[in-house]
Parts: structure tokens; C-alpha cells; sequence
């Protein structure tokens, strides 16, 4: 029970979310591969870690959150759209 609790507390990885993001058809698709989706997400939380601004470290986690914990179609409805957090 208590890892099953971890798990659903967890932050998914730039990758995995770049990964649903693909296979949902949500990363355009001018070429944009996982490892450049994963790359600009990863970017992102190392500049706001630079900038010790945690108000926006916590939105990027939630962004990842929100697409980690939505289908595909909420997340093409926009329930997680951020224009600010939604660089990939």
C-alpha cells in the first residue's frame, strides 16, 4: 500500500511525459522527436532551478502531473494546456 502511495505522489520524468504527449498526438509533428520534446522539458526545469523561482518549478511539475494523470482526450480537450509551461 505505502508503494502504490509513492507512486501516485510521483512527478512523471520529461520523458514519460513527452512520450504520452507523442503518443497521444499532442507534440507537432513538424519533426519534433521524444528526445527533442525531452531535451526542451528538461531545459525548462534546469533554467527555473537556475532562477530559483519556485512558483514556476511548480507549475512545470504540474503540467507533467496533469498530463501523467489525464487521457489522451481531456489532454487534446486542453485540460493541461499552460501557455506558459507548454513548451513541448
Amino acid at each position: 500500500m505505502t508503494l502504490l502511495l509513492l507512486l501516485l505522489g510521483c512527478t512523471p520524468t520529461c520523458e514519460q511525459t513527452c512520450r504520452k504527449l507523442i503518443r497521444c498526438g499532442e507534440v507537432p509533428s513538424d519533426g519534433v522527436s521524444e528526445f527533442r520534446c525531452t531535451e526542451s522539458c528538461n531545459d525548462q526545469i534546469d533554467l527555473y532551478q537556475l532562477w530559483d523561482d519556485t512558483q514556476l518549478q511548480e507549475k512545470q511539475e504540474a503540467a507533467r502531473r496533469c498530463v501523467g494523470d489525464n487521457e489522451c482526450a481531456q489532454i487534446a480537450d486542453g485540460v493541461c494546456y499552460d501557455e506558459d509551461m507548454y513548451i513541448y
